[in-house]
């Protein structure tokens, strides 16, 4: 009787380890992934080029689902700039920051950006060398025009005062191309004096061309003209910047009080105008000439 109810054990025992085998594992709930926050990289410049000395504008790209919130960008290692998002409702933006090199050498940048949630993604890295002098072939500089004289400077962004109408009207209509229209966007508005202690300094300008192709131009390039803010006399023109071609189609470029010309009067509204050239460096369009832009005193408070 005793081995009877051992071999029955056995064979229930047998069967209950069966029963349980069959069963299947429980899987365990998967852990919510955490945000690694945005994917960062460097649109423009190219990395590993040699730039000119003068200011060089920096394109950072930042794409994240939950929208950009700011970027930190460093230099060899050390931050320099927290620059906020220009849309924290779109999952893909493009941060713009105007970087004046201190001087020629070898640099490293380096960026990464917060998402909406708060979280930080990965560092991408731009080399860039800056030379001493401009290269030979350098053509970021031109003198031709506009003259001050000789081109469209209707100011449709303020009603323009007569000493600003008697100083700028044109002599003559310049040769325009039908068709071509341009749009654009500052980093910043006012600005002030570069090499004082107030910010910003630097500026960034970034302009889309329609209605003609990247191929059929030689260059696109803007001019800066200041004016007096409490009189509203004009200064002189300054040289043309040629804006640099991103490989996204649009053009851009960074730019300091430096580049406004001699400046007889602080504070100023600063006047602004966009030419493009043809392959041939015939001006084919001019812009409006606007005059949004303020360059201000810099003032400490004790």
């Amino acid at each position: 009787m005793k081995r009877s109810f051992c071999v029955i054990s056995v064979i229930l025992g047998f069967l209950l380890l069966s029963s349980c085998a069959a069963l299947p594992a429980a899987t365990p709930t998967a852990a919510p992934a955490a945000s690694t926050g945005p994917r960062v990289s460097f649109a423009s410049p190219e990395t590993d080029t040699t730039l000119p000395m003068g200011p060089v504008s920096i394109l950072i790209l930042c794409e994240d689902l939950l929208g950009t919130s700011q970027v930190e960008l460093l230099l060899n290692g050390v931050a320099i700039a927290t620059i906020p998002s220009p849309d924290t409702t779109r999952d893909s933006v493009i941060v713009e920051y105007a970087w004046l090199p201190p001087s020629a050498g070898k640099y490293v940048l380096q960026a990464h950006a917060q998402n909406t949630a708060g979280a930080w993604g990965d560092f991408a890295a731009l080399s860039l060398t800056i030379a001493s002098e401009p290269t030979a072939t350098d053509t970021s500089v031109f003198e031709s025009f506009p003259t001050g004289d000789s081109q469209t400077t209707d100011v449709i962004a303020v009603t323009p005062t007569q000493t600003e109408v008697s100083a700028a009207t044109p002599t003559a209509q310049p040769p325009v191309q039908t068709g071509i229209s341009m749009t654009w966007t500052f980093s910043y508005l006012r600005m002030f004096e570069y090499g004082s202690a107030c910010e910003p300094q630097q500026n960034g300008v970034i302009a889309t061309v329609s209605g003609i192709s990247p191929d059929a131009i030689d260059s696109v390039m803007i001019f800066f003209r200041p004016k007096n803010k409490d009189t509203g006399v004009l200064g002189t023109w300054s040289k043309g910047l040629r804006l640099e071609l991103f490989e996204n189609g649009a053009y851009g470029r960074g730019f300091s009080s430096g580049h406004f010309g001699k400046l007889p009067f602080v504070p100023a509204v600063i006047l602004h105008q966009f030419v493009i050239t043809d392959s041939t460096k015939t001006p084919i369009y001019y812009s409006d000439v606007y005059q949004e832009m303020y360059l201000g005193p810099c003032v400490k408070h004790r």
